[in-house]
């Protein structure tokens, strides 16, 4: 049995504590035996950074694994171009 944990801190606009968020409950789980994929940088915490961590997770657990999924930070919504729809990304 494996402990995987996928950890975003997502430091947008005048948000301070996502990053430091991030690293203290990335450094609690690894101190408890976790493999942790911390993104916090601009790449690795956009949308695109944030799916690849969840495709890993998906891809590294097997049954009988533990997962953890922690995010800090505030979210986005932006609308679609009318006529446009964003179709899911698929892994």
């Amino acid at each position: 049995m494996t402990n995987w944990a996928l950890i975003v801190g997502s430091q947008t606009g005048e948000l301070r504590g996502p990053v430091g968020d991030a690293e203290r409950i990335a450094a609690v789980l690894q101190d408890r035996g976790f493999e942790v994929d911390l993104r916090v940088t601009r790449e690795n915490a956009s949308r695109d950074g944030i799916l690849a961590g969840y495709r890993q997770l998906i891809d590294r657990t097997h049954p009988g694994d533990a997962a953890v999924v922690y995010y800090s930070g505030h979210g986005v919504r932006v609308p679609s171009p009318p006529g446009k729809r964003r179709a899911p990304t698929s892994g």
